[in-house]
C-alpha cells in the first residue's frame, strides 16, 4: 500500500476493478449480470459489453487517427475480462444521459436513491484533484463552471471516446459519444457551441492550476518508440510537457 487508507488519492483503473469486485460479493452476481439487472435495463439501456460474441446492439467500430499521417486505422478494443469494471460497457450518448440524470438525483430511485445520488457528488476531502477534475466525489469526477459544480466522467480508449456531465440544480445532462480515439478534441469544439446557442457552458476539462514559479526541465521533448507504439512528447512556449500515445489527443504531463 502507498499510504493508509484516507490519507491520499490517485485515479486508478485498479480501483474499478476492485470495486467490481465488492459489487459481485454483495450481489452474488458476476459484474456484468449486476450492472444489466441493477442499473442497465431499469434505465431502457441494452446491454453490450466488450468481448460480446453476439452483443444486443449495433456496435460501431473504433478508429484512432496517427498524429504525423493523418492515417485512421480500425481498432478493436481489448480488455481482460478480470478488468471490466474499469471500461467494458459500451453505451451511446442517449445511455450516458440516463444514467447521467441519475447521478445528478433525477432518475428512477429504484436504481440510485437521490440522498445516495448527492453522497456520490460530494467532494471527497484531501483528494489531490490532479489534472482529469476540479475535485472528486465517490467515484465521480467534479468540474466547476463558475459558482457551479458539474459531476460526470471522461473515458477513452483504443479507438473510442466518450464523456458526459451533470448539474444536479438545473437538470441539465450533456453526453458526448465517439468512435474514434481523438474525440475530445470535438467534444471541447461541441462543447463552445452548445454555449453560443444556449448560453449554458459545459466544463469540458479540470481547470488549469496555477504554475508558479518555473523550473527548469530535462531536455525529454521528442519522439520515442516501444516497439510500434509511439510516443511523442512536446512542450509549449511556458515549458509545459503533453504526452500523445500512438497519435492519440495530447495530454498534460
Amino acid at each position: 500500500a502507498v499510504g493508509a487508507p484516507g490519507s491520499g488519492f490517485s485515479y486508478s483503473n485498479a480501483g474499478y476493478v476492485a470495486a467490481g469486485r465488492v459489487v459481485e460479493a454483495v450481489t452474488g452476481m458476476p459484474w456484468e449480470q449486476a450492472v444489466r439487472t441493477l442499473v442497465l435495463e431499469p434505465l431502457g439501456t441494452a446491454p453490450a459489453f466488450v468481448g460480446d460474441r453476439s452483443p444486443r446492439r449495433p456496435v460501431a467500430g473504433g478508429h484512432s487517427v496517427h498524429a504525423s499521417t493523418g492515417r485512421a486505422l480500425p481498432v478493436r478494443q481489448t480488455l481482460a475480462p478480470v478488468e471490466a469494471p474499469a471500461g467494458a460497457l459500451l453505451t451511446s450518448a442517449l445511455d450516458l444521459l440516463a444514467l447521467g440524470r441519475v447521478v445528478a438525483g433525477h432518475g428512477p430511485a429504484s436504481v440510485l436513491a437521490p440522498e445516495v445520488a448527492e453522497e456520490m457528488r460530494r467532494p471527497v476531502a484531501g483528494a489531490d484533484p490532479g489534472v482529469l477534475a476540479d475535485g472528486w466525489g465517490s467515484g465521480l469526477a467534479l468540474f466547476r463552471e463558475g459558482t457551479t459544480l458539474w459531476c460526470g466522467h471522461d473515458g477513452n480508449a483504443q479507438g473510442t471516446s466518450c464523456h458526459v456531465r451533470a448539474e444536479p440544480e438545473l437538470g441539465a445532462v450533456v453526453a458526448f459519444t465517439c468512435n474514434g480515439g481523438n474525440g475530445t478534441e470535438l467534444w471541447h469544439a461541441l462543447a463552445d457551441g452548445l454555449a453560443d446557442i444556449t448560453g449554458l457552458r459545459v466544463p469540458t476539462a479540470a481547470r488549469v492550476p496555477e504554475r508558479g514559479r518555473a523550473v527548469p526541465l530535462p531536455e525529454c521533448a521528442g519522439t520515442y518508440r516501444n516497439g510500434a507504439l509511439e510516443y511523442r512528447v512536446t512542450a509549449d512556449a511556458e515549458g509545459a510537457l503533453a504526452l500523445s500515445v500512438g497519435g492519440d489527443t495530447p495530454a498534460p504531463l
